[in-house]
C-alpha cells in the first residue's frame, strides 16, 4: 500500500495494460447542511472547449487533453457506472458529471472518477465503514462495467 501521485495514477495503470480505469472515492461537503448532502456522481473528463460541471462556467477555453481521445466511451463508461449504483444501492442519484481531474486528463483509456457517497454525511459515512456495503459497491461497479462492456462490444 503507497501513495501514487493522481497525476501519475493513469500512467500507472497504461504500464499494467488497464482496459479501464476507475479511480473510487468518498465526497465531503463543508458549510451549513454539508451533513445533509448525500449521494453518488460519477466524472468524466470535460470535453475541449466546454466548460466542467464543477468549474462554474469556467474552462471553456481548455483544449483538448489527452483523455479527450476516447470522449464517448468516457461518458458511456460513467453512464453505466451511475446508473448500477444507483440502482444496485438504491443512492440518490447526483448524476454524471464532467471534470478535468488530474486521474481523468492523461487516461489513454476509458476512464472514470467515482464519488461514491459523503462521508460528511452521518448516515452515509457509517455505510462506507460497513464492509457489506462495501461488498454491495463493489458488485454495483462490477455490473457497471458489465453493462458498458455489453454496449461497446460485440
Amino acid at each position: 500500500d503507497a501513495w501514487v501521485d493522481l497525476a501519475e495514477r493513469p500512467e500507472w495503470a497504461r504500464r499494467r495494460g488497464a482496459d479501464l480505469f476507475l479511480s473510487l472515492h468518498f465526497n465531503s461537503a463543508g458549510g451549513p447542511g454539508g451533513e445533509t448532502v448525500r449521494g453518488v456522481e460519477v466524472y468524466c473528463l470535460t470535453p475541449a472547449r466546454t466548460s466542467s460541471t464543477n468549474a462554474r462556467g469556467e474552462g471553456a477555453q481548455t483544449g483538448a487533453l489527452g483523455g479527450n481521445r476516447l470522449d464517448a466511451h468516457n461518458l458511456l463508461l460513467a453512464y453505466h457506472l451511475q446508473k448500477s449504483l444507483v440502482t444496485r444501492l438504491g443512492a440518490e442519484d447526483r448524476g454524471v458529471r464532467r471534470a478535468r481531474f488530474a486521474v481523468l486528463r492523461t487516461a489513454e483509456m476509458p476512464a472514470v472518477l467515482i464519488e461514491a457517497g459523503f462521508m460528511t454525511n452521518p448516515a452515509e459515512f457509517k455505510q462506507i465503514n460497513d464492509p457489506t456495503h462495501r461488498r454491495q459497491l463493489a458488485q454495483a461497479m462490477v455490473e457497471g462495467i458489465r453493462s458498458y462492456r455489453r454496449t461497446v462490444e460485440p
